[in-house]
């Protein structure tokens, strides 16, 4: 039996660059010879490794996931729930500074381009969803336990309606929205969220 080269690339790093990649392109206009150049990898090694754009797809995805949670939990050390929740709103916003548009969501952005279309892939940003769902609740939650959102409010409705938000500001911002309607937007958030 053949023993198969070793790997010259850190997985992770380049699974990270093919996520940044489907970020930017979607998941039917992302080629495969655009992900091997995203990417920095053979042909070969791109099926050895990873199987099928699918395949990679959904790593991608999960990886989203797991730096997501990350990134929450970090945050948690030195920032209230709530600045959290804002900040994710603001971020919509300052994309447009840094990449010259908003990137949004990209378990939303899978779910608006793949819903019925890729089965597979469809449950698993529905599961991925599920997930960002619950973890916005124990974000609202713990600004409740904080004071810093009413906690007659449920904390439920208040993270599906900060996701809704969340999603058609990017949405609108997409569309040509101004700065006014952002401001509404924000004020909204703020008077939806408040003690």
């Amino acid at each position: 039996m053949k023993i198969g080269r070793p790997k010259e690339f850190e997985e992770e790093i380049v699974l990270e660059r093919a996520m940044e990649y489907f970020w930017d392109k979607g998941y039917d206009n992302a080629s495969l010879a655009g992900l091997l150049k995203a990417m920095g990898i053979k042909k070969s090694s791109f099926y050895q490794t990873f199987e099928s754009k699918q395949k990679i797809f959904e790593r991608c995805m999960q990886r989203y996931i797991e730096l997501g949670s990350k990134e929450i939990t970090d945050k948690l050390t030195t920032q209230s729930a709530k600045d959290i929740l804002r900040a994710y709103l603001n971020r919509s916003i300052s994309e447009i500074q840094e990449y010259g548009e908003v990137r949004g969501c990209l378990v939303m952005n899978a779910g608006a381009e793949c819903y019925k279309k890729y089965p597979d892939i469809s449950s698993l940003v529905k599961e991925h969803f599920i997930f960002f769902h619950n973890s916005f609740i124990d974000l609202v939650k713990k600004a409740q336990k904080e004071g810093d959102i009413s906690k007659e409010k449920s904390a439920s409705m208040l993270a599906s309606s900060f996701m809704t938000i969340l999603n058609g500001l990017a949405l609108m911002i997409k569309a040509g929205a101004g700065e006014d309607i952002i401001h509404d937007i924000q004020e909204h958030f703020e008077e939806l969220f408040k003690a």
